[in-house]
């Protein structure tokens, strides 16, 4: 039975990275997108939230309301139906996250609904916590083989991820292409603690741009570098992989920089005096996300730090990117700034 649902209008053109971006938001609703003149017509739950998270990703929307089919199965399945406190879906590959406060019965019927709307699962693992200067995650098998290298398809992208070595948030793919979508072509970029380059490999798809992708943890260095390789035939810029501390960075790259990349959100403060050093003395916009309880209180703190070390700063942009947990979310503030 066809229902009246709001919805977003995207180009055909736009549909697989409009798709992407909703999909990590989690703000499909649970009914088949469809075709209607011309453009994909897709459910959601809010239309201007959805039209609005669609813009910062670079993505022409607009909100409307149609008839959609419901879907045969449900499109995914919230915390709120699997009683737990939070999961990942990385490629095939998912991640379940842990609270004292639930039992183990909790998980062991989580794993079976997940196994069952997820068949294509090759493991289902508890992540426990992070451990270590390089903060990987503790992982334990609940189901399946216990595999943890995948691959990820975003945005018409491929990037090797290892759960269990290296940091990947598929609810980060909205940001990705939001940040690609502002650089310039010929722009240097730095993606200070790239992970396996998601924002790096996104920036140089989109435009000629030089980046610089680094990161301390080696084998997150080591898949990015083999990331590079995989959608080498889809760059139109250019990525170099390091693999160093950040604050040797300004002892080890030549030149500086018209845009960085700060994800890192438990530490990026403690490095933007290192991100001044690098910066352009003309012009450079930083991009910092940063763990808050509130907005108001990441932007403070962001331009606080970052006015110690840089000129002129002023915050151009910024909104909450995720929620990190019941009472912390990573939000992200867009700076320009003079370096020092």
């Amino acid at each position: 039975m066809n229902e009246l649902r709001e919805c977003v209008a995207v180009s055909l053109a736009d549909a697989n990275r409009a798709l992407t971006a909703l999909r990590a938001a989690r703000l499909l609703d649970a009914w088949r997108p469809r075709k209607i003149d011309g453009e994909l017509a897709i459910p959601v739950l809010n239309a201007e939230a959805a039209a609005g998270l669609l813009k910062s990703a670079g993505v022409v929307a607009r909100p409307c309301r149609a008839e959609f089919e419901k879907r045969r199965r449900p499109l995914r399945l919230s915390d709120e139906d699997l009683g737990v406190s939070g999961f990942l879906v990385v490629g095939d590959i998912i991640l379940l996250n842990y609270s004292s406060k639930l039992g183990f019965q909790t998980y062991v019927n989580a794993v079976s609904k997940l196994a069952e709307i997820y068949p294509r699962a090759k493991s289902i693992f508890l992540k426990l916590g992070t451990t270590g200067e390089l903060r990987l995650p503790q992982l334990v098998l609940l189901y399946g083989a216990g595999e943890t290298l995948t691959v990820v398809k975003e945005s018409g992208l491929r990037f090797r991820v290892d759960v269990a070595k290296t940091y990947f948030n598929p609810r980060l793919s909205g940001e990705r292409q939001r940040i690609a979508s502002l650089v310039n072509n010929n722009e240097r970029v730095l993606d200070m603690f790239c992970g396996v380059a998601p924002f790096s490999i996104a920036v140089a798809s989109r435009s000629t741009a030089t980046v610089v992708a680094n990161d301390l943890n080696p084998y997150a260095a080591a898949l990015a570098e083999a990331n590079v390789a995989l959608n080498a035939k889809l760059l139109k810029g250019r990525v170099v992989v390091l693999r160093s501390d950040a604050r040797a960075l300004p002892n080890v790259v030549e030149g500086r920089f018209d845009r960085i990349i700060m994800n890192n959100p438990t530490s990026s403060t403690d490095f933007l005096d290192v991100a001044c050093k690098l910066a352009s003395r003309q012009s450079a916009t930083l991009h910092v996300y940063y763990l808050a309880q509130t907005q108001d209180e990441a932007i403070v703190n962001i331009v606080e730090a970052a006015s110690r070390s840089c000129a002129d700063v002023n915050v151009e942009f910024s909104r909450k990117v995720i929620e990190y947990s019941p009472s912390k979310s990573i939000f992200v503030a867009d700076l320009s700034c003079k370096g020092a």
